[in-house]
């Protein structure tokens, strides 16, 4: 056949082809569209009721359509249209069903061509119902990228003005060791880490991702304290914290202070039982500080016993407990907090003066006291007789003015309350050394009697005096101490480097006459009346420079001490004792002063250093009295530390302190800075009563 035939044949076919209708790809048009070429000759598809994407595709073929608009459709598109539709300039999806979901994250990658965006709303799931598809497919997008690995995150909740975004990121038992690094973006999130192995939280402080946490489950953990967040702005929009089920033994007030100062106060809360509270009475104070700011703790959270913690205020909580079962009571009763004779006494105390009456008054009824010993400083007994007439009056129970010296919180006298026959002691003016666990046969119940004071001129004062990089440690006594946290988160709030440092079982910003923090800032700032607190931080840190705030008169001044003298009288008194072939070991009984734990000790080292002693038991240490014994050639008193440094020149032997007589055996070398630790958790020898050597911590940290 020749060339020219075949043409002819080949050609014939073609156009036999075409008059039997059958349509090469590039016309196909799917049934339910409608497909035409536009004025540019480009192919445009109308299609409606789509029920399958694959219905727009014959064979999985790539369809040369330039504009595709999909009408009354439910859009879930598992594949990506771009993939068939190879040369789509526009995609118009308005008036569809739309399920915003992962399916549809392909969206994203059309860079222009999907039309009239602003109008195209989802309207599936309902967390996204009638936000913008493009907003909606990027948070998707952007929650699964960044959701921590091996965690689920999902968006909880998406407002149609696209703020206040919450995504739910749960990472519940995973066997974590570590709080994840990485989170959504741009978004409020709800997280959940319980059940896991974290042992470190500090990464809530460095990593500002989690400033966008507002609740955030720890439940379960092995957490043994939270103070790496100390002084840090973690979590800024808190609401919920749940630390329950860890291994805390004290409250983390200073590091929970953001929460304190929260926005709203009452939408605060946080979950704290099960953990192994230290039983002592610094524990029931932090719980105290806690219920004074916040209203919504765990009404499940156990604490130590033997004591009621509330304030007179009928919205807050009371928290209270006894040895057989721990609890928390709800709150101090109405008939109590809205009895009009009681207000009318109770207004006869100096209003800046915070007696605590209402919780007095419940505490007794709630115990069936029928005999009160009450305790106080010197300071305060001109309210005793005032106080002890509204017991009386409102409690129909006798009370019994202990009128001996108190000087602090070491002279609790519960011993003396018992032989009185009292079933309460109630303690005034001191936070409390004596565990409430340990004062055996008679309930305890401690007020700190906060003082209120100008603390708008106190700023004013700090502000006058130091610039912002000043670096400053605020210290005073318990009166004060939770005005003094607060102004120093003031402080901190507006820029100033401030601090309260803190020496367990004190309060942070707490000191006491023989025990304070090392502190390392440029000043030691007190609040307070009189020196003798102040100087016990001034031994303590005698590199800093020390200003003391007199509440009272208001006035500001700085405060100086002579440590070299000091230390010369101390060498001295140490180099006599030396020599000396008998000694009297001096017992303190005014209260709990005395530790016969730090006796004991003592007495063996004198016996291994073939030394000869005699045990005198004394409430109050005189010169005069002392000379009464000649034949004693130096004294050791486990008293009050301060009673040796400040008088003990005014005696004619030498008066050693525990840490001294370590020293004249020779059982330590004498320490440049003088320890003021003796009833710190972490004191530095076995003179102190709550020292504990670091083999038996490490034996306590391996039962763990």
């Amino acid at each position: 056949m020749s060339l020219r035939k075949l043409c002819f044949v080949f050609c014939s076919s073609l156009l036999l082809l075409c008059f039997l209708g059958v349509e090469s790809s590039s016309s196909y048009c799917p049934d339910i569209c409608q497909c035409y070429k536009n004025h540019l000759e480009e192919t445009v598809w109308n299609c409606t009721r789509l029920v399958s994407a694959g219905q727009l595709w014959n064979d999985d073929l790539r369809q040369p359509v330039q504009h595709l608009h999909i009408e009354d459709s439910k859009i879930d598109f598992p594949d990506d249209l771009s993939d068939h539709f190879p040369n789509l300039k526009t995609l118009e999806l308005s008036n569809n069903s739309i399920n915003c979901s992962k399916h549809l994250i392909w969206l994203l990658q059309l860079n222009g061509k999907l039309q009239d965006q602003e109008n195209i709303h989802c309207t599936s799931p309902q967390t996204f119902n009638g936000t913008q598809v493009l907003k909606a497919l990027q948070l998707i997008y952007d929650v699964d990228t960044r959701c921590p690995e091996r965690c689920v995150c999902e968006l909880a909740h998406v407002p149609k003005d696209d703020q206040f975004v919450t995504v739910s990121v749960s990472c519940n038992n995973l066997g974590f060791t570590e709080i994840p690094k990485t989170l959504p973006a741009n978004v409020t999130i709800h997280m959940d880490l319980s059940n896991n192995r974290i042992e470190d939280v500090s990464e809530l402080a460095k990593n500002p991702s989690y400033s966008r946490v507002t609740v955030l489950y720890l439940a379960n953990n092995r957490i043994k304290s939270i103070t790496s967040l100390e002084n840090s702005d973690w979590i800024e929009q808190f609401s919920l914290l749940s630390l329950q089920g860890n291994l805390l033994q004290e409250i983390p007030t200073q590091a929970l202070n953001n929460v304190f100062h929260h926005q709203d106060i009452n939408g605060v809360r946080m979950l704290l039982s099960n953990n192994p509270w230290k039983c002592d009475c610094n524990t029931i104070s932090q719980f105290q500080k806690m219920e004074g700011t916040t209203q919504n703790i765990d009404a499940n959270d156990r604490i130590a016993e033997t004591a009621v913690v509330s304030r007179a205020n009928p919205d807050r909580k009371v928290y209270s407990a006894t040895t057989a079962k721990i609890r928390i009571i709800n709150q101090i009763p109405d008939d109590i907090l809205n009895d009009k004779n009681l207000a009318a006494a109770i207004e006869l105390l100096p209003s800046n003066y915070s007696f605590e009456i209402h919780k007095t008054v419940w505490r007794i009824r709630q115990v069936g006291a029928k005999r009160v010993a009450l305790q106080m400083p010197e300071g305060l007994l001109m309210f005793a007789l005032t106080i002890s007439d509204i017991i009386e009056e409102f409690c129909q129970a006798e009370t019994v003015i202990m009128g001996d010296v108190t000087y602090g919180a070491c002279c609790v006298d519960d011993r003396t309350a018992i032989a009185l026959g009292a079933d309460l002691m109630i303690h005034y003016g001191h936070s409390c050394l004596i565990p409430v666990d340990q004062t055996n046969g008679i309930k305890m119940l401690y007020i700190f009697v906060d003082i209120k004071f100008d603390s708008q001129h106190f700023i004013e004062t700090i502000k006058l005096n130091f610039n912002k990089e000043t670096r400053m440690s605020f210290v005073s006594t318990i009166q004060f101490v939770a005005s003094l946290q607060s102004l120093v988160m003031l402080l901190k709030s507006e820029g100033y480097i401030a601090s309260t440092p803190k020496s367990s079982p004190l309060s942070p910003g707490e000191i006491l006459g023989c025990t304070s923090p090392s502190i390392d800032t440029d000043v030691i700032i007190y609040l307070g009346d009189g020196r003798f607190h102040l100087e016990s931080a001034m031994i303590a840190n005698p590199d800093c420079r020390a200003y003391k705030y007199d509440p009272y008169n208001k006035e500001f001044t700085q405060e100086f001490y002579e440590h070299d003298q000091m230390k010369t009288n101390r060498k001295a008194a140490i180099d006599t004792a030396t020599k000396a072939s008998r000694f009297g070991l001096i017992l303190g009984t005014l209260g709990r002063q005395g530790s016969p734990k730090v006796l004991n000790e003592i007495k063996e080292k004198m016996l291994k250093s073939n030394k000869e002693f005699v045990t005198i038991l004394m409430s109050e240490i005189f010169p005069t009295k002392l000379a009464l014994m000649p034949s004693v050639d130096a004294w050791v008193q486990i008293a009050c530390p301060r009673l040796s440094i400040d008088w003990g020149l005014a005696f004619s032997k030498p008066l050693l302190t525990p840490y001294e007589i370590n020293v004249a055996l020779k059982e330590v070398e004498w320490m440049d800075k003088y320890p003021m630790d003796f009833y710190a958790y972490e004191s530095l020898g076995a003179w102190t009563p709550n020292f504990k050597p670091k083999c038996e911590k490490k034996k306590t940290i391996d039962r763990k």
